[in-house]
């Protein structure tokens, strides 16, 4: 858990000195694992860790050894992650979808999952399947940032322009000091390009930069 932790403040800039708070996350993986080898969840800070260093084949491979170890609603929704960012959006929302199966009732999961299973099926092309599920965690979450950029994004390639550009406006009513570069530069893809494809209908619908 403090892997985790430490993961979280090094990814949302919370410590200045990222490098060094990624390493410490990284020893307390290495530290449960001398203590229990069959330790599924130091697998998944190690993942965390990987992915947000854009060393993404290891998150995949950390991610996937977590799932043999201990196959949980947080191993399959962390191992999606870890598969969306390297680009295989298939595999990430399949394994959203098996996250969301296995924790109906975990509200904070599921909701996650769900997010991430709707920019999984957004890189796909599914854009209809992305802003039926965003609409849901909306629902339950209105503040949700991630969900409501990648709802826009969705309605745009949808050719739902009007309704891109309104969610983008109640977008900037809850979050007025939103900037999508600043936004982008949290998301750590493998390859430009599917950044990129997130981030231009967000700027087409009226998001400042």
């Amino acid at each position: 858990m403090l892997g985790l932790t430490l993961t979280d403040q090094a990814r949302f800039g919370w410590e200045k000195d990222r490098s060094a708070t990624y390493e410490a996350a990284l020893n307390c993986a290495t530290k449960a694992l001398e203590a229990d080898p069959q330790c599924g969840e130091a697998y998944l800070v190690m993942g965390y860790v990987y992915a947000f260093q854009r060393r993404h084949d290891e998150a995949v491979m950390a991610g996937e050894k977590a799932l043999a170890l201990n196959p949980t609603a947080d191993a399959y929704h962390m191992a999606g992650m870890y598969h969306g960012y390297a680009g295989n959006f298939r595999e990430a929302a399949l394994y959203e979808e098996q996250a969301q199966r296995l924790a109906p009732e975990r509200i904070n999961v599921s909701m996650t999952s769900m997010a991430d299973e709707a920019r999984a099926r957004f890189h796909l092309g599914d854009f209809i399947s992305a802003r039926d599920i965003l609409l849901q965690v909306l629902k339950e979450q209105p503040r949700w940032l991630t969900a409501h950029t990648t709802l826009v994004a969705a309605l745009w390639n949808m050719g739902k322009e009007e309704e891109a550009r309104n969610t983008a406006k109640e977008l900037l009513v809850r979050h007025p000091g939103f900037s999508a570069l600043r936004w982008a530069h949290g998301l750590p893809y493998r390859h430009p390009e599917h950044l990129e494809a997130l981030i231009k209908p967000l700027k087409l619908a009226g998001l400042p930069d």
